[in-house]
């Protein structure tokens, strides 16, 4: 059985330089597969990216629970009271944990992260000279004043995340703040 070319003859007998002729893609079918590509990437690029800076987002959220979480621990380890703070210097957030008489500027800090800001307008938590604070007592419980500490992208994103001091017991949560209405910070919901 023999395939017929476009030469009208068995695809075996056909010339060469007309079998490689007909072979691979036209200029005009690499040109439209590059526009293609070129408007998918324009699509998709905004969204890739601020899927990005929300992770960069996420992650600080994630590091200053933890810091409250590490100060509540300790204050019942060490049997006495300790804190976590944050503070803002030179455009990056950091985080200390430290005993309640550590003054701020002998504190270990740690940054958060160079593109994250503590939104000033929407934090609840103690300050005093320029540090936010929450403490804990021996029992692990808040010593003071509940709060939220509001962490938002430096870019002006409206997307902001809070991590929660809800309970005198001292219960922490990551909250999320949808839409610049929303300023309650409601709890963090996983989609489906």
């Amino acid at each position: 059985m023999f395939y017929r070319h476009h030469c009208g003859r068995p695809a075996r007998v056909c010339p060469a330089s007309r079998l490689a002729a007909s072979q691979g893609f036209t200029l005009l079918e690499i040109m439209v597969i590059l526009l293609v590509m070129g408007l998918v990437s324009a699509i998709a690029l905004p969204g890739w990216v601020a899927f990005q800076q929300n992770l960069v987002l996420a992650k600080s959220q994630d590091q200053a629970f933890l810091m409250m979480r590490q100060a509540q621990q300790e204050a019942t380890r060490n049997r006495g009271r300790w804190q976590a703070s944050f503070r803002e210097v030179n455009g990056t957030v950091q985080a200390a944990v430290h005993p309640i008489h550590t003054l701020p500027a002998q504190a270990q800090w740690q940054p958060l992260s160079s593109q994250v800001a503590i939104d000033p307008t929407r934090t609840t938590l103690l300050r005093s000279q320029g540090v936010y604070r929450v403490q804990f007592n021996h029992k692990g419980n808040v010593n003071g004043q509940l709060g939220r500490l509001t962490l938002m992208r430096q870019d002006g994103s409206r997307m902001r995340r809070c991590v929660v001091v809800s309970t005198l017991l001292g219960v922490l949560r990551k909250n999320i703040e949808r839409s610049s209405s929303d300023r309650t910070c409601s709890p963090a919901r996983l989609t489906p």
